[in-house]
């Protein structure tokens, strides 16, 4: 019995360690892909003057509450607005995450950017932006864009990117990396990457 429980565990834990490297191969090539695409938030300059995106993309993250944003989603958005002023303040303002009362992402992000001068003909809100995909795909289903620039933490740009492209998205990234973040976000995204990346090539 002692013997079977031993194989047993032996073959758990190999199914492990094969399902950990697997996640891992995943994530390496992920983010190796993607640097192609992405650009730092100090080097807008260095993306390729023929792009010109239909919807600068805003990925939602934590709102404090209706009206205030927590410092990640801050930095997001303060580099949508750069990018945003990058192209003359010509290209709309996708704001896309959650609407849920008491930490409306969306509504915090449009107060926001509106304060900061842009036009409320040229900001777009999605509050059924619930999660990545969700985001970038209605994007192109709900907003009509063929060409987009994401704008989000540089943890999450290649899963962004990804997304974007397998959908037939012409897409680049522009990093909002103006803080250190907590771990728990890049440990999350670890495995964030990993689903989306199965869930694409079962789409």
């Amino acid at each position: 019995m002692k013997k079977k429980l031993k194989i047993t565990l032996l073959y758990i834990l190999l199914i492990g360690i094969i399902l950990l490297m697997l996640g891992g191969i995943v994530n390496v090539f992920m983010m190796a892909w993607a640097q192609r695409y992405m650009v730092a938030h100090d080097k807008i300059d260095m993306l390729p003057s023929d792009f010109t995106p239909d919807l600068i993309m805003v990925l939602g993250a934590k709102a404090i509450d209706d009206n205030t944003m927590s410092k990640i989603l801050t930095d997001r958005v303060d580099v949508g607005l750069k990018a945003f002023w990058h192209y003359d303040g010509e290209i709309p303002l996708l704001l896309s995450g959650a609407d849920t009362p008491g930490q409306n992402e969306v509504n915090a992000m449009s107060v926001y950017v509106n304060a900061a001068g842009v036009s409320d003909n040229l900001i777009l809100t999605d509050g059924d932006g619930l999660n990545t995909y969700a985001s970038v795909f209605r994007s192109k289903e709900q907003f009509g864009a063929k060409k987009i620039l994401i704008v989000t933490q540089d943890f999450h740009l290649p899963r962004s990117l990804y997304i974007a492209r397998s959908l037939g998205i012409e897409a680049y990234g522009v990093s909002s990396d103006l803080h250190k973040y907590f771990k728990r976000n890049y440990i999350r995204e670890y495995f964030a990457r990993i689903k989306d990346f199965l869930y694409v090539m079962s789409a």
